[in-house]
């Protein structure tokens, strides 16, 4: 919106026609009708001044009663001189006194006053700024010296400089000052420009819109005719200040403008006379500065209901003992406060906080708070100066910078030294904290501790050097050696923040003790280890051993298998006993028994069988077919003694005839598992002929001898071994009669002798034994008797013989004489004996 233009307006043009003008350019709204003027008594109060970073100073009994409360566009402090300060989303203000309602026109604009506002402004922009619709409002704060309440506005500009526009009001309750911060950040990418940074305000005080101006150095100030006092008080350096006519103070905020000595009216013409008249009253408070796109400008002034200000001006600088210290050291710190006036301080008060990296140990003169860091002076006369000497233990490695933050009394002062305003705080205290090196303190680590003895994997050996806090070195420089009782060590590296490393690699299991020298001084303090490991086991580093001597197939007696175990460099590898697989051919059994490890990398097996015969054994490690050395050999096992479960007697069945054929006694010898027991004698025995008594058995555990006999009938044969009674030993066989013999000393007829009655009673016998050439009585033999007639046969004349091999038969005859008897025997005559004569005679014998 087009601004009025420059130059004095008809005289026809009424102030109140002017405000209605003004009212519209700002706000686009009809002319305004007349409002109610609120009549405001004068009320002053001795207050604290709001500084940069803060208000101090509230005098006791005012600040313990003030409380209050800071939402979006406004702070409320009841029972504050000013208990209400409003800043809407616009930009515009409104401060309102707990006696003199609204400050500015129209004072019933309790949310922001309709003419007030920020303005940016070039030199060839004569326009109003304009601002977006969107604003940021924002607020904060607690309420106390440190901590103001606060609210803000921030907004785009649309015309004019691209620019971000922001206005923020501080108080605390209890005070009669508010603090006022105005920021304009150029868009990116704008050429650098000269740009003014305006505030105005139209002033309504005591009831009136009318009152005297005043332009005095850094303060201008709108005088009611009551006498009250609104003011805007530069803090700022380069401020413009013009009281006087409003719409005049409002064309100088809007407009790059100089500000002329004197007052002006609303033609804009300055004079001292202006300032004594009685005019519809405004105040406008401007900086010029030049801007690049991207910078930023932040000006501050007061506003003020105290006529009667007080200024003292505070003059704060620090120093310190030494600027390079020891960590653990001591150094001081001096801050200094002078009052450079014009106006005494009840009381004064400095912040000087030390750093993160020292720590408080004493201070000095005054009361000195080194959590806050808050230094509570007292009161200083104008002129007078205090010193507080802090003494700090330097805590931590670095520099650090500490500087007065914030110096403040009750009184205002337009240089005042504040977070925000550094550049009054005198210079900055930078003090390095420094590090000796403490060779006994350093420490050294590996990084893994365990690694692979195979000449490629690595630990990493670090050595920390530190200092006599026991911390790390920051900086390297140092001549670290190292030495190892195993392996392999790289080069040093200096890592340039303490720390020194080495790599070391080892084909040599174990562990290897590493130390260190810094400087050629040994730490005989630390030192660091690091396991080798070694590797998987591999056949063809490995060997196996075999015992030599035979073993008994018994399942218990053991031969033993040695296998020692090393990985691809040599390395006798522990704790791999189940790695080792031995196997034997499919029908050679063994039982192997687990892997035990005798010594490091050592591991016996045990192997057992129920087989009498040599073993082959072969070995492998898990994962691999290749054969561990020494796979091969061969495990004798032999038969155990001889065992009565599988030995045992045998004779060949049937029956033999006596004196002619033999009988075969055969033995078996074996163990308890039947492995064939050789070359072990066997003791026969029997009432029968023995081949010999006794007979060695072949490798299949056999022994035979005959049997024999002349006499027919059964006969026991036993057999033992080794004392071992044999299975089935006692058994018998069998012998039988030959064929009739009939040879000398063979089967005879036999006659009873004498004679008989031949009256065909009396009887003769006649008999013969059948027997065999040895003797033996054949059973069932035919025998068949002829007896020469008329004697004759009682009975018949065939029969067999019985088991004794006797055959009788009777003999009678009715007619005297000797008559023959013959015999055959199995239709053999029988020649001896033969034949025989019985005799019968007759009459009485």
């Amino acid at each position: 919106m087009n601004g009025p233009t420059l130059g004095k307006p008809p005289t026809s043009i009424s102030a109140h026609h002017r405000r209605a003008e003004l009212h519209r350019e700002q706000h686009n709204t009809t002319p305004r009708r007349g409002v109610a003027r609120l009549v405001r008594p004068l009320a002053f109060l001795t207050a604290s001044v709001l500084l940069v970073g803060g208000f101090v100073g509230i005098q006791a009994d005012t600040a313990q009663a003030a409380t209050g409360s800071v939402s979006t566009g406004v702070i409320l402090a009841p029972g504050s001189p000013i208990k209400q300060v409003a800043l809407n989303a616009t930009g515009k203000s409104q401060l309102i006194s707990s006696t003199l309602g609204g400050a500015y026109y129209e004072p019933t604009d309790t949310t922001g006053a309709k003419n007030t506002g920020i303005f940016v402004s070039t030199p060839t922009t004569t326009t109003q700024s304009a601002y977006a619709s969107v604003s940021k409002q924002d607020f904060g704060g607690t309420g106390t010296a440190a901590d103001p309440y606060w609210v803000s506005t921030t907004q785009d500009t649309t015309n004019g400089v691209p620019a971000t526009v922001t206005k923020k009001d501080s108080y605390v309750p209890g005070a009669n000052y508010v603090r006022s911060d105005i920021s304009v950040t150029v868009k990116a990418g704008q050429p650098r420009t000269d740009v003014q940074l305006a505030s105005w305000a139209d002033c309504f005080l005591g009831g009136s819109d009318n009152g005297k101006s005043s332009v005095d150095g850094s303060i201008g100030s709108c005088i009611a005719a009551s006498g009250a006092t609104i003011s805007f008080i530069a803090v700022s350096p380069g401020a413009q200040l013009a009281a006087g006519n409003y719409y005049a103070a409002y064309r100088l905020a809007y407009n790059y403008s100089q500000f002329p000595a004197g007052c002006p009216d609303v033609n804009l013409l300055f004079s001292a006379a202006n300032c004594n008249a009685s005019l519809d009253n405004g105040l406008t408070i401007a900086w010029k500065t030049s801007l690049a796109g991207g910078e930023t400008a932040t000006r501050t002034y007061y506003s003020s209901y105290d006529k009667n200000m007080r200024f003292s001006d505070l003059q704060v600088n620090a120093s310190v003992s030494k600027t390079s210290v020891e960590q653990g050291g001591t150094v001081d710190y001096s801050v200094n406060v002078t009052n450079d006036g014009p106006d005494a301080t009840p009381s004064t008060s400095v912040v000087y906080k030390l750093p993160a990296g020292m720590s408080y140990v004493s201070g000095g003169a005054g009361s000195y708070d080194a959590t806050t860091g808050g230094w509570t002076v007292g009161p200083l006369a104008s002129g007078q100066s205090k010193t507080l000497t802090i003494t700090a233990k330097a805590t931590k490695l670095g520099s650090w910078t500490s500087q007065v933050t914030n110096a403040t009394s009750e009184y205002i002062d337009l240089t005042t030294c504040s977070d925000t305003s550094l550049a009054y705080c005198g210079d900055a205290q930078k003090v390095t904290v420094t590090q000796v090196l403490n060779i006994a303190k350093s420490t050294t680590a590996a990084a893994p501790s365990t690694v692979a003895a195979d000449g490629v994997q690595t630990s990493i050996i670090t050595v920390t050097a530190r200092d006599n806090l026991g911390q790390q070195m920051l900086t390297g420089g140092e001549k670290v050696e190292f030495t190892t009782t195993r392996g392999t060590l790289g080069a040093v590296k200096d890592n340039g923040d303490g720390t020194y490393s080495v790599t070391l690699v080892s084909t040599v299991a174990g562990e290897a003790t590493v130390s260190f020298t810094i400087n050629g001084t040994a730490s005989d303090k630390d030192s660091t280890t690091v396991t080798f490991l070694t590797g998987p086991p591999v056949a063809a580093s490995s060997e196996m051993t075999l015992t030599t001597d035979a073993r008994i197939a018994n399942n218990v007696d053991q031969h033993r298998v040695e296998v020692t175990l090393r990985d691809a460099n040599g390395n006798l590898v522990r704790n791999v006993g189940d790695m080792i697989q031995l196997a034997a051919p499919a029908g050679q059994k063994v039982t192997f028994g687990n892997a035990v490890e005798t010594t490091p990398g050592v591991y016996t097996v045990t192997v057992t069988s129920t087989t009498a015969a040599l073993a082959t054994i072969t070995g492998t490690v898990y994962g691999s077919p290749t054969r561990i050395p020494g796979s091969g050999g061969t495990l004798s096992y032999v038969a155990g003694p001889v065992d009565a479960k599988y030995s045992a007697l045998t004779l060949s069945t049937g029956d033999r005839v006596a004196g002619v054929e033999t009988h075969t006694a055969g033995v078996y010898l074996a163990d308890l598992y039947n492995n064939p027991i050789g070359g072990t004698e066997t003791q026969f025995a029997s009432s029968a002929t023995l081949s010999a008594p006794t007979s060695i058995t072949d490798a299949t555990g056999h022994a035979t001898v005959t049997v024999s006999s002349q006499k027919a009938g059964t006969w026991v044969v036993s057999a033992r071994s080794a004392g071992v009674e044999l299975r089935h030993s006692g058994d018998e066989v069998g012998f039988v009669p030959g064929a009739p013999y009939f040879g000398t000393g063979g089967i005879t007829v036999e006659a009873t002798p004498g004679s008989v009655l031949a009256d065909n009673a009396a009887e003769h016998q006649a008999s013969l034994t059948v027997v065999d050439k040895f003797g033996n009585a054949i059973t069932d033999a035919t025998v068949v008797y002829t007896v020469e007639a008329p004697a004759h046969i009682v009975g018949v004349a065939s029969s067999r013989s019985a088991t004794n091999g006797r055959a009788t038969v009777a003999i009678a005859s009715a007619t005297s004489g000797t008559f023959a008897v013959t015999a055959t025997v199995n239709g053999t005559p029988v020649t001896l004996g033969s034949p025989a004569s019985v005799t019968f005679q007759a009459g009485a014998a």
